[in-house]
């Protein structure tokens, strides 16, 4: 019997690749699965409203809205959705690219430290994390800045060990370096703890190493050209916008102060081990399945690479911690990049570890399973949701009209719900001063005006533009969902065209305006009515405008008092005169057919309908004001 020990066949490289493809696969599937089942929250709502807006825009806006973010991810997904085209799925796709990117180098850090099946085992930890799968799945730039970063951070751990007799290649891996740190940092500040600790290992790896200066010199001068470079491709970005961004940042609601020792790193290892809303025992237990094994690698292994590992992880959490004293605007997400750290060491120890790696693996798979479900949640409220809105003005808004927001996140939220809503979108911003001017000049150039607010009444002096434009405009359709309101407004109405019309209750004379002849399902009518007391008004009466079908069948109307409800008519002085703009939606499911247009009165409490006193008209509870083609076909000119 021979005594040979049978060795274990390593795995050839088709093997490795199509391993590597499955783990792929499964990380994709975990990213984009239902990427769109939810809705939006804000910080991705002002995202895309940035990705659409062009560089100098985004820099009014950064520093208007005192936004903490430079540009770099925004200005990417810009290009992004220009090339696949405006979605919620669109958006949040790029983010799930880079977190299959931050998958493959992490199998290529893996590789490094232990051999293809420590870089597979790398991989699917990272495919599988919690954490990431959540950040994975918004449209913001966390892992924008784990993918940039950790690709910097490969280029730079091949250049300072390039033979520098190798100037070509030295050069471009240098390069490489620069552009992709920049893109890093250029997409959110904390990415700069990131170069942090590659300075503060490179300084202690001299130290330990007892490399002279020369050897400082060698490695570190081209490091130090290849940071100036991203400083000079940063600083027009940092000197333009620091300001407004610190103080962003010190200005931020956090119902928390700075947060104590324990709780900061109590916090941040749970959420990087098991992601933001895992169950807090599961999350203790992935955590120490996690670092152990880390931690014996780093005991077994203790070379440049694995210290390198190691401060990637410990100094940014440090810094941040220091950073809470002066703005507590630390938030474990911050600190995405640091997450292929860690599964890196864990996988490289379990390797390590051997017949103790089964159980380590099998406890994170199954605090890893606990948690998952957790990843898929929802962060935007249902109060929030913006989605009924956008299917509002796809179904309903027509090419030409205003869409007037409240804030950039709905705007960046409609573009992304509604984009084949063909409207011209206009920030809100309004003063007592300047809303008059502004929304005049909108409504000239607009003969339809959509409101969207939010969390504010419509008629109120503090909503400027709610309150005049229900002042002055006439509203056509309303609709509200959770803490969001859009109102459809005609421009103000022309009353060179009114024409007497009848008399009601002996106290009311109405004029009108002829309304058009034709119209189409999801048109609106505009009719200009004016009431002239002729006596005094002493019933609390409301004027109804109705749309009838063929048949006789209510399709539409606008009920209340004059002006949006804003002046009774029994506050109207005898011998004055009130003009009532009133507009009517044709809805979408209109039949063709001669439809017919009535007004009249009734009193607000009894809702018992005013009579005529007119001479023909006598004793009828409304007026005829015409009759209106409904087509489905728009007439040509129109």
């Amino acid at each position: 019997m021979s005594d040979t020990v049978r060795q274990p066949i390593a795995p050839s490289r088709r093997q490795i690749w199509l391993a590597l493809l499955a783990i792929l696969v499964v990380a994709a599937v975990l990213r984009v699965w239902q990427l769109d089942r939810y809705g939006l929250w804000w910080d991705e709502g002002n995202n895309a409203y940035l990705a659409h807006a062009g560089i100098a825009r985004v820099v009014e806006m950064s520093r208007i809205t005192n936004d903490t973010n430079p540009p770099a991810h925004r200005l990417a997904l810009g290009l992004w959705l220009n090339l696949l085209g405006d979605s919620v799925f669109h958006a949040r796709l790029l983010s799930a690219v880079c977190g299959l990117g931050v998958v493959v180098l992490a199998f290529v850090w893996g590789r490094r430290l232990g051999g293809p099946m420590t870089g597979l085992l790398a991989a699917a930890l990272m495919a599988l994390a919690p954490m990431a799968i959540y950040y994975d799945r918004e449209a913001k730039g966390y892992p924008w800045v784990a993918f940039w970063g950790w690709l910097g951070l490969t280029l730079l751990d091949r250049a300072l060990w390039v033979d520098t007799s190798r100037r070509p290649r030295a050069v471009v891996l240098w390069a490489g370096y620069t552009m992709a740190t920049a893109l890093a940092i250029g997409a959110h500040y904390y990415g700069a703890l990131f170069v942090l600790a590659q300075g503060v290992w490179f300084i202690g790896w001299l130290a330990i190493s007892r490399h002279g200066w020369r050897e400082a010199w060698r490695r570190g001068t081209p490091w130090a050209a290849a940071l100036a470079g991203v400083a000079v491709l940063l600083a027009p970005w940092v000197l333009l916008t620091w300001r407004t961004a610190f103080a962003g940042a010190q200005n931020v609601p956090m119902e928390r102060g700075a947060w104590d020792a324990l709780t900061y790193l109590r916090t941040m290892g749970t959420f990087l081990a098991a992601g933001p809303y895992a169950p807090r025992p599961w999350a203790w237990l992935a955590l120490g399945v996690l670092l152990l094994p880390a931690a014996w690698e780093l005991y077994r292994g203790r070379d440049a690479r694995r210290g390198l590992l190691a401060a990637v992880i410990a100094v940014p959490i440090a810094t941040g911690f220091v950073a809470q004293a002066v703005t507590p605007f630390v938030i474990p997400r911050f600190f995405l990049y640091t997450l292929p750290a860690l599964c890196v060491l864990a996988a490289a120890g379990m390797a390590r570890l051997r017949i103790m790696a089964a159980p380590l693996a099998l406890a994170l798979l199954v605090t890893w399973g606990v948690s998952l479900p957790h990843a898929f949640r929802p962060v935007a409220l249902p109060m929030d949701d913006l989605r009924p809105i956008g299917e509002t003005l796809t179904r309903a808004a027509r090419p030409g009209d205003g869409v007037i927001v409240s804030y950039i996140w709905q705007e960046g939220m409609l573009r992304l719900y509604a984009p084949d809503a063909h409207v011209d979108y206009y920030l809100g911003w309004f003063t007592d001063e300047n809303v008059g001017d502004r929304l005049g000049a909108l409504t000239e150039a607009h003969e339809r005006v959509w409101l969207l607010t939010y969390k504010v009444p419509l008629q109120h002096p503090s909503n400027q533009g709610g309150w005049w434009l229900e002042n002055h405009a006439a509203r056509a359709l309303e609709y509200e969902y959770g803490h969001n309101r859009i109102v459809l407004y005609e421009r103000p109405c022309d009353t060179a065209r009114a024409e007497t019309v009848a008399t009601f209750a002996e106290s009311l004379r109405l004029s009108a305006s002829e309304p058009l002849a034709g119209a189409t399902p999801g048109d609106t009518i505009a009719v200009t009515l004016v009431w002239e007391a002729i006596a005094n008004v002493e019933q609390p009466y409301a004027v109804f405008l109705q749309l009838l079908s063929p048949e006789g069948i209510l399709v539409a109307q606008s009920d209340g008092e004059p002006r949006n409800g804003l002046v009774p008519l029994d506050r109207l002085p005898a011998g004055e005169s009130l003009v009532d703009c009133r507009s009517l939606w044709v809805p979408e499911d209109a039949a063709e057919g001669e439809y017919t247009l009535i007004v009249g009165l009734y009193d607000r409490d009894s809702g018992t309908r005013a009579s005529l006193t007119d001479t023909d008209f006598a004793g009828a509870d409304h007026a005829l004001l015409g009759t209106i083609r409904v087509s489905l076909l728009r007439a040509f000119g129109q």
